[in-house]
């Protein structure tokens, strides 16, 4: 299973993202540009016009007429009109807002102009003439912070729409990659193999037409030559049979030393015939739950009593296995280890994921550039396997065929003494994964 921080559907989406938010900076920056900016110096030229506008007509109305004209201007602008200056702090420089209101009133006025803060409204101090300065309040809410009130949930909610739907629409696109992709990693060359809906889009339908048709190839090339390998397997064992009788009956004239050459090389081929009637009767088998560590010990036992068995992890522990695929894989395994090393040793590691069965010997290892070339047929080791111990060579190719076949895998290590370390790693939901098949060998 691809990690989802490394699918398709997750770069595609922190594409989407990376550009929607370049997309959003550049609609802010231009917004605040050629809208907010002209807005807030086109707000500041008004607000000072009008407060040069009320100080100018204050100072021509009569005496009995600036009180209506003071309430007036509270109820309409909201504006308070004071003909007594009180001293407010002056409000500091740098809100940008403010800056611009006070170079205005400086432009319009033709005098320097302090913007003060006080009884929680902004205050200015006007002088029309060479009359007594006129004191004006105002809010102190800014224009600008009122249309960022607008302004802001609206682009959020504009983001999130446009990443919800270019999420939806990239997983669309990527949904049959993604089933393709499981379909392959699950593939063991099943004969009931069931094919991809080949529908969508012309190219979805083409790769899916494609996938169908090289895994029915497969699929039948893998059941001829197991077929094959089978019947070969069969036909053989009687003539091989009929040849163990025949020199066992060769008469004491002939030579001891030949008879026992013919009957070893006899053993070979029964061996070999051994081993691929074993493959065969493991790769159409069918998961079943056991109990675990009973069926392993048992499992043990029969190649050999005598080998030690440590654990790690859960127990006692059920598991979903191919039971003759299993032994088989152990007792290749486990013969190797006791074959050519110096004894063999079992341990068992469970995790939350999957099960870890380490078959280790003393003996002198295998070089980590042919950990993975021993897996393949006849494939034999000068420094670590002895010509003289026999063995048909495909015991660990064996093991790999029917690990891929079961859906699980087997990897050639180091142990801890400088041995080797061969780990059978079983998924603890394989059986999940795997789809029936109708068994053909007997």
């Amino acid at each position: 299973m691809i990690p989802f921080s490394r699918s398709l559907l997750a770069r595609t989406s922190a594409v989407l993202v990376a550009m929607a938010a370049i997309i959003s900076a550049t609609a802010v920056v231009s917004l605040n540009f050629y809208m907010m900016s002209p807005l807030l110096e086109s707000s500041v030229k008004d607000r000072a016009a009008l407060l040069v506008l009320t100080a100018r007509t204050w100072m021509e109305l009569d005496d009995d007429r600036k009180s209506v004209y003071e309430i007036e201007m509270h109820n309409s602008q909201d504006l308070d009109v004071n003909a007594s200056p009180r001293d407010f702090p002056v409000v500091p420089a740098g809100e940008r807002y403010f800056d611009l209101l006070v170079s205005e009133l400086n432009q319009q006025l033709d005098v320097p102009v302090k913007l003060m803060r006080g009884d929680e409204r902004l205050w200015v101090n006007i002088s029309i003439g060479n009359g007594t300065p006129l004191q004006i309040g105002f809010s102190p809410q800014l224009p600008q912070l009122q249309l960022l009130y607008v302004w802001l949930p609206l682009f959020i909610a504009s983001a999130t729409f446009i990443l919800l739907i270019a999420f939806l629409v990239v997983r669309r696109i990527t949904q049959p990659v993604t089933e393709v992709s499981e379909r392959a990693s699950s593939f063991r060359g099943e004969v009931d193999f069931e094919p991809l809906p080949e529908v969508g889009p012309d190219e979805f339908v083409v790769l899916a037409s494609s996938f169908n048709r090289m895994a029915e190839e497969i699929s039948s090339l893998i059941a001829n030559r197991t077929t094959l390998l089978a019947g070969i397997s069969h036909d053989i064992r009687t003539p091989l049979t009929r040849m163990m009788l025949a020199v066992e009956m060769l008469p004491d004239s002939v030579d001891p030393v030949l008879i026992e050459r013919f009957k070893r090389n006899l053993n070979s081929i029964d061996s070999l015939i051994s081993d691929a009637a074993s493959f065969v009767k493991g790769v159409y088998e069918q998961p079943e739950e056991v109990e675990f560590e009973g069926f392993l010990h048992k499992t043990i036992d029969a190649v050999d009593a005598g080998v030690k068995t440590t654990w790690a992890g859960d127990k006692p522990l059920t598991l979903e296995v191919a039971q003759a695929a299993f032994q088989r894989v152990m007792n290749n395994l486990i013969g190797n280890a006791i074959q050519h090393a110096d004894g063999a040793r079992v341990h068992v590691e469970v995790d939350g994921g999957e099960v870890q069965v380490h078959v280790l010997d003393d003996g002198p290892g295998i070089p980590p550039e042919d950990r993975s070339r021993v897996l393949q047929p006849f494939v034999r080791l000068d420094t670590a396997r002895s010509s003289q111990t026999g063995g048909s060579g495909l015991g660990l190719a064996i093991v790999s065929q029917l690990c891929e076949k079961h859906g699980w895998r087997v990897k050639i290590d180091a142990s801890d003494t400088g041995g080797t370390d061969a780990v059978l790693f079983i998924p603890r939901n394989v059986a999940e994964d795997l789809n029936e098949e109708d068994s053909i060998a007997k």
